[in-house]
């Protein structure tokens, strides 16, 4: 039960609420065809009015005044206003234009302003104009803006020239035409301001020097009588006073003069001595970066000795490198195994070249008739074979046979270390070039970012963009990026990631060697590699 009374308010619900929509769709329905046919019939009394049949055009205008339409209102109050159908009744049509104005029509809003201001149906008030062709401006009717710039012409030029720029924006010519002639009015009233103002400081500032100047002459006026009155005693004291004056400022310069030359040679001396100084300071910081150049190139040789001599331990503990053998193809007569001496060709990766791994066969390089030595060692990086002096290499003494990196077939034994070989790297490049005035020396090398400026030489030069002279070579001329002849040598070791590729940079003839190195060498690869497979 419970359940069916839930259902049954849930579907009373959902029609109230159709109910509601309903309504609300019929309401806007009704309001839309209301604005439309009073749209239509406002259009139709505007004919009628057009057409001169002001009968037709009232008895369709009035009844939609009576509703509170706003143009029908403000129509009909123009009407009344011109007499049109109708005796000429301005009460009538201050009356309507009020309605309207108060409705928010703007064209009703400046006829209520118009009557206000002419005191036609209504007391004359001009802040009530005012306050109805602001109301109708606002609303962009042009005549109301240009009606306030005629108002405010007289009175208040800044809002007249706002009024009439906005009815000639708004494409108002005469307003337009105003309001270029009021601006240059207010610029010119300005101007004649500020001149009468510069005019009157002026003025003040010549009377308070002629005030000055009467004064002064009163003063001279004042001293000269009593000079005159004082008698000829007063004049011989003063005369004396002068004398001693004078005499005593005589003394004075005469005992000043020492003290005065000997400030001149003090000044002398002292800039002598700052000069001295300055000369004295100069040379030290000459001899502390002398001092520093010299340090930074012990520093340089130091860690250049050093990385040569890691790299004569890192030869000197790295294996021989591979002679290259070559390579003998043996066409199996069985598809199943290579003959004895040869084994199944193998890629670089160590991939058999073919399938069946048998379609055709390398001769050992190993292989013979067993007359060489007990122990014949094979390429370094396809591993080590051994015979007991007796018969073919291609047996393997400790029962154990593996595939070198290479893919040569050889015998090893168990403790044979397999070398793991980095990347081909290409061969670092320098380019040095010698100023023709300074005679100093720039280079460009494989050191991240470094490019050495004026160094006294080719060899502290190359050292520090990390390519000394002791392990490069020459290797021909090339040009600098700004077409300046230049030497190019060759450094003696494989280019890192992070090294710079002064061969492309400068876009150098110099074809560069090629490098390979166990991988994970720490120093610069300066093993040659002869295309020779290290793997």
């Amino acid at each position: 039960m419970k359940k069916l009374l839930d259902l049954r308010s849930q579907k009373n619900c959902s029609s109230d609420r159709f109910m509601k929509i309903l309504i609300i769709a019929v309401g806007i329905l009704f309001t839309f065809l209301t604005v439309t046919v009073s749209a239509a019939e406002i259009d139709a009394g505007l004919s009628a009015l057009k057409a001169g049949r002001y009968a037709a055009a009232l008895k369709v205008l009035i009844p939609l005044a009576n509703s509170g339409n706003d143009e029908a209102q403000r129509v009909v109050g123009e009407m009344c206003y011109n007499g049109q159908g109708m005796k000429r009744d301005f009460v009538a049509s201050f009356k309507w234009n009020e309605i309207a104005a108060e409705n928010g029509n703007k064209i009703a809003q400046y006829n209520l302003g118009y009557l206000y201001e002419k005191g036609e149906g209504v007391a004359a008030s001009r802040a009530h104009a005012i306050d109805w062709y602001t109301k109708s401006a606002i609303q962009g009717y042009v005549a109301a803006q240009h009606k306030l710039g005629d108002i405010y012409a007289s009175s208040d030029q800044s809002k007249a020239i706002y009024w009439y720029k906005s009815a000639g924006d708004s494409g108002d010519e005469v307003a337009r035409k105003n309001f270029a002639r009021l601006s240059s009015e207010s610029v010119a009233a300005s101007q004649e301001a500020e001149e009468r103002q510069a005019q009157k400081r002026r003025d003040e500032e010549e009377d308070q020097a002629r005030e000055r100047l009467a004064e002064r002459e009163r003063r001279d006026a004042q001293e000269a009588e009593n000079r005159q009155s004082s008698g000829d005693a007063s004049a011989g004291i003063y005369a004396d006073m002068q004398k001693n004056i004078l005499g005593n400022m005589q003394q004075i310069n005469s005992n000043l003069q020492p003290s005065v030359d000997a400030y001149a040679a003090s000044n002398r001396a002292r800039a002598a001595q700052d000069e001295e100084r300055n000369r004295a300071a100069r040379a030290a910081l000459e001899v502390r970066q002398e001092q520093r150049r010299r340090d930074a190139d012990r520093e340089r040789a130091a860690r250049d000795e050093a990385q040569r001599a890691a790299r004569a331990k890192a030869v000197a503990s790295s294996p021989d490198l591979p002679k290259y053998q070559p390579q003998v193809v043996i066409i199996p007569s069985s598809p199943k195994s290579c003959p004895p001496g040869s084994s199944p060709a193998r890629q670089a990766n160590g991939q058999y070249v073919t399938v069946p791994p048998t379609a055709y066969c390398v001769k050992d390089t190993q292989s013979g008739s067993g007359q060489g030595q007990g122990q014949n060692a094979s390429n370094s990086n396809t591993g080590s074979s051994q015979n007991d002096g007796s018969g073919s290499a291609s047996g393997s003494t400790a029962g154990q046979s593996t595939t070198s990196a290479g893919g040569l077939t050889g015998s090893t034994t168990s403790n044979t270390k397999k070398i793991e070989w980095g990347p081909i790297q290409w061969e670092a490049f320098a380019i040095c070039r010698q100023s023709e005035s300074s005679k100093k020396w720039w280079c460009d090398g494989p050191g991240q970012n470094l490019i050495l400026f004026d160094s006294p030489s080719v060899e502290s030069a190359l050292g520090g963009v990390e390519c000394p002279l002791s392990e490069a070579t020459a290797a021909g001329e090339g040009t600098t990026k700004s077409g300046k002849r230049a030497d190019v040598y060759r450094c003696g070791y494989g280019m890192r990631s992070w090294d710079r590729n002064i061969v492309k940079i400068y876009g150098l003839a110099a074809a560069p060697r090629p490098y390979m190195c166990p991988k994970d060498k720490g120093l610069h690869c300066t093993d040659s590699y002869n295309g020779q497979v290290k793997r």
